[in-house]
């Protein structure tokens, strides 16, 4: 009895916990002023420097493709798992301005279905100098890497020719390539 109401728990807390902040996410949304005075943004500073890294993770499963030679780390107790592959700036920014101009950039942090049920996070991360930004997604019915992302990997792995990158990509990949991914994930 104690070895299944122990799972049990912590399953409907982590539920729970996903719930409720999803809905803060939305109730913050919903209260936020909409009279503010709208200033244009300086220029995004990683339009204009060479990109230090790019990482795919599936959980704490990483492939960093690296023009300093240095991986992410996220996971201080699964260092080994992060392969290491080398690129040039010169690739590393082609791969980064094919993921900005496919609209990366304007993707929610976190990508997720409303209801998470054991989730399986399948990230995209970019490193420059002087930032870092992450795109996730918790893949659920409707809710998967959109497939614009999947094609510049696959491209990109025809070089690297890493499993990682290709269980990556057939994960998320659909089964109608004209849908669009994002349509069941909430967003920020």
């Amino acid at each position: 009895m104690r070895r299944t109401l122990l799972p049990l728990i912590a399953l409907f807390t982590f539920i729970l916990g996903t719930a409720l902040a999803s809905l803060q996410l939305r109730i913050v949304n919903i209260l936020s002023e909409p009279n503010e005075i709208i200033v244009s943004p300086p220029p995004h500073t990683s339009e204009s420097v060479t990109p230090l890294r790019v990482g795919i993770f599936i959980g704490v499963d990483g492939v960093t493709l690296s023009a300093d030679g240095n991986k992410f780390r996220f996971y201080a107790d699964y260092y080994e798992r992060e392969m290491f592959v080398p690129i040039s700036p010169t690739e590393l920014t082609d791969i980064v301005n094919q993921l900005r101009s496919a609209g990366l950039f304007e993707e929610a942090q976190l990508n997720s279905p409303f209801f998470i049920s054991l989730p399986q996070t399948f990230t995209i991360v970019i490193a420059w100098p002087d930032e870092q930004r992450s795109f996730t997604w918790i893949p659920g019915d409707e809710c998967r890497v959109p497939e614009q992302y999947l094609q510049i990997l696959e491209k990109l792995n025809r070089s690297a020719k890493q499993s990682l990158i290709q269980d990556f990509i057939a994960h998320n990949r659909q089964r109608a390539l004209a849908e669009t991914a994002a349509a069941g994930c909430f967003s920020e």
